[in-house]
C-alpha cells in the first residue's frame, strides 16, 4: 500500500475523461465568448481585481458594471464580460498596462 503514497512511484502524467453534455457545451460557449485571462508579461503581479477593472473601464470603455474581475491561477486575472463585444475588443487589443505592468489578454 505504501508504494502508491511514495511520490517517487507516482506517475508523472495523468489523464481524465469527461462525458460531454449540453450543460458543458453551453458553459464552454459562454466562456469562449465572454471571458479573458490576463497574465503579467514579467510574471510579477502586484495589482488587484479592482484596479484591473478600473483599467479595463478606462482603456476599453467598458462600464464597470459590465465586467467581473477575479484573481486566477496560473494566469493572474480572469475577466467575465456581460457583452461578447467587450470580450472581442479586449482580445483584439492583445495587452494592456495596469499600474505600470503590462498584461497580455487571451481568450
Amino acid at each position: 500500500m505504501l508504494q502508491h503514497v511514495d511520490p517517487v512511484r507516482r506517475p508523472t502524467e495523468s489523464c481524465s475523461v469527461t462525458i460531454p453534455s449540453s450543460a458543458v457545451d453551453q458553459a464552454v460557449f459562454f466562456l469562449r465568448s465572454h471571458a479573458v485571462t490576463l497574465s503579467a508579461t514579467d510574471g510579477v503581479n502586484a495589482s488587484s481585481p479592482v484596479v484591473v477593472g478600473r483599467a479595463l473601464e478606462a482603456q476599453l470603455s467598458v462600464p464597470v458594471h459590465s465586467l467581473r474581475v477575479t484573481t486566477h491561477h496560473p494566469e493572474h486575472f480572469f475577466v467575465i464580460f456581460t457583452q461578447p463585444t467587450h470580450q472581442v475588443n479586449a482580445v483584439r487589443r492583445g495587452s494592456m498596462r495596469v499600474d505600470g505592468a503590462v498584461f497580455n489578454i487571451a481568450s
